[in-house]
């Protein structure tokens, strides 16, 4: 299985005051312009290197939900809202990973820790894997503790230094 975990794309922050719009909760942050920019970019350079997704799951909170989105033009299946994506990484989470070519699409410290959990099956195991805004991760194996191995980890920037040049 292929599996691709990534963290939500850069949000307005609670009380910024450059937003016409501030959000009220923490859930209801939608991407900033320039995160839904930089992870535009991100996704065409995945596109670029030929990743295809069967499958998106999404945290409910907003800015993962407009992160998912972001990413239509890789996917050919549906785009679910995963609850446990918003939390700490479960037994159940894991189990349910059952489509190949699946990007899970959540918030630190969990994204972290469920890649820990999936290749060193110890999401305590996070030492050095730090995901910044709109980083994606690339698992291969068996969706289970210890079964997945860490193929390729694409922080935004690279990403964005991949994306193929504009015409």
């Amino acid at each position: 299985m292929n599996l691709y975990v990534v963290r939500h794309a850069a949000a307005v922050e609670l009380g910024d005051p450059n937003s016409s719009d501030p959000p009220a909760t923490d859930a209801e942050r939608p991407l900033s312009d320039r995160g839904a920019e930089r992870f535009a970019d991100a996704v065409a350079a995945l596109g670029g290197m030929g990743v295809r997704l069967a499958r998106i799951e999404h945290s409910p909170l907003v800015r993962a939900a407009q992160t998912a989105e972001l990413m239509a033009p890789l996917l050919d299946g549906p785009c679910v809202v995963e609850p446990a994506l918003a939390a700490p990484p479960n037994a159940s989470l894991i189990t349910g990973l059952r489509t190949d070519r699946t990007a899970l699409v959540g918030h630190a410290p969990f994204v972290s820790d469920l890649v820990a959990m999936l290749c060193f099956a110890d999401a305590s195991r996070t030492a050095g894997l730090r995901f910044s805004k709109g980083a994606v991760a690339w698992l291969e194996g068996e969706p289970e503790r210890g079964g997945m191995l860490l193929r390729a980890f694409w922080p935004p920037k690279t990403l964005g230094a991949l994306r193929p040049k504009r015409r």
